[in-house]
């Protein structure tokens, strides 16, 4: 028999705060995500655990469902109290091994990648404060099992099914216990899943392409069987997920045409897009905004409905 104890601990990001799962099976007990690594978070979970009558000492094994700073930050922390084992995709583990080399790699990435796509050079400086208010929250650790598919984690009186879903980011996993769904970012009810573009992994040439595997997951979810709750990363539970993955689907397909009315006949930089489809968002708030943009255009692009015209390095899209 097993218990799944849910709570949640404070993050300084607009999402609010991230829930937590504990599934205690036998003697065994395993978190899935952690919080970021704050004061405040790591405040929360002692006391919440207390509530459990246990400590972060009592933690056996850690999964990590992607690799952003709320769901991953006090790994290093939780493992440094108890010895406990961190499971996770192995898309993740540059992330946990090597915290501030990839903030820092991912930082130039983006650097140019913004360059490249139109973004004036004082927003990309102001962009840049992303990256430093990041910074202090995750620690690097060690990783002690990687998962590359979907996969069984098996303990005393449990079967976690580890189910791949990436799109909101590229090594996002799932875990199906039973007719419970912890779902990380993966689905949510009332928050969009922003698919977030992220650079190719060290030794690889080409980006993910986000939304487009965003959307595969979501259908991917749709023939899991047996989810009767989804336990989300964030938000409250909910039933009823597949109108949900649905409506979500609709959603970025709607955007998605409406992005593509948005272009003429003369080139557009992903910039200039973006400020025609979010144009009420300040300049330097523009992450994620040309995030979702270039989802929409690599999903026009798959379609054939938009071509890339390269004009003295600069990248712009035009109609197909």
């Amino acid at each position: 028999m097993y218990d799944i104890l849910n709570f949640s601990v404070p993050t300084p990001y607009p999402v609010g705060p991230v829930n937590l799962y504990l599934v205690k099976s036998g003697e065994t007990n395993v978190l899935i995500d952690t919080g970021p690594y704050t004061e405040e978070a790591k405040e929360a979970f002692i006391e919440n655990l207390k509530k459990f009558g246990l400590t972060p000492g009592d933690i056996h094994y850690i999964i990590i469902t992607h690799a952003h700073q709320d769901h991953m930050g006090l790994a290093g922390w939780i493992k440094s109290q108890s010895g406990a084992k961190i499971c996770t995709h192995i898309r993740n583990v540059y992330w946990i091994t090597n915290y501030p080399g990839e903030l820092e790699r991912q930082r130039k990435y983006f650097k140019d990648f913004w360059r490249k796509n139109g973004v004036p050079e004082e927003i990309i400086r102001r962009m840049e404060l992303y990256w430093n208010f990041f910074k202090d929250h995750s620690k690097s650790t060690s990783v002690d099992c990687f998962i590359e598919k979907d996969s069984l984690f098996m303990v005393e009186g449990a079967e976690l099914e580890l189910n791949y879903t990436p799109g909101h980011a590229i090594g996002h996993i799932s875990v199906k216990i039973d007719d419970k769904f912890i779902s990380g970012d993966h689905l949510l009810l009332d928050i969009t899943s922003n698919p977030v573009i992220e650079p190719p992994l060290p030794g690889e040439t080409e980006r993910p392409l986000s939304l487009p595997l965003y959307l595969n997951s979501l259908e991917k979810t749709l023939t899991i069987e047996g989810i009767k709750e989804v336990l989300p990363g964030h938000g409250t539970p909910f039933k009823n997920h597949k109108k949900v993955i649905k409506q979500k689907i609709k959603h970025y397909h709607k955007r998605k045409d409406q992005i593509y009315k948005k272009l003429g006949k003369d080139p557009m930089t992903l910039f200039q897009i973006c400020r025609k489809v979010f144009s009420e968002l300040p300049d330097d708030q523009r992450f994620l905004a040309l995030s979702e943009t270039q989802g929409h255009l690599d999903l026009l692009l798959i379609e054939n409905k938009v071509t890339i015209e390269e004009i003295d390095g600069i990248t712009y899209y035009v109609k197909g």
